[in-house]
């Protein structure tokens, strides 16, 4: 392993294991994310972009209700949270 991956893996170590499961679901996102694309239904990519237009545009106008990164991670935590403990009962 050269220096440079040594010292992201050195410093993913010291991330909660949410944080790591986070990271790992990101980056195989990643590695996949173009695959996932070349066999989309053009029906359903174009509905999409519809969605994503829509919501820019409430951005772009001020009628969306952002979060900041600490408010977005404590939702996400705590929906990820409540996923673990359904899978478990």
């Amino acid at each position: 392993m050269n220096a440079t991956l040594e010292r992201i893996r050195n410093e993913v170590k010291t991330l909660s294991p949410d944080q790591r499961e986070t990271l790992v679901a990101v980056l195989d996102f990643d590695l996949r994310g173009s695959d996932v694309d070349d066999d989309a239904d053009p029906e359903i990519e174009a509905a999409w972009d519809t969605e994503i237009k829509a919501r820019v545009d409430e951005i772009e106008l001020g009628q969306a209700n952002l979060l900041s990164q600490a408010q977005f991670m404590s939702v996400f935590d705590e929906a990820r949270a409540e996923l673990r403990s359904r899978q478990t009962t």
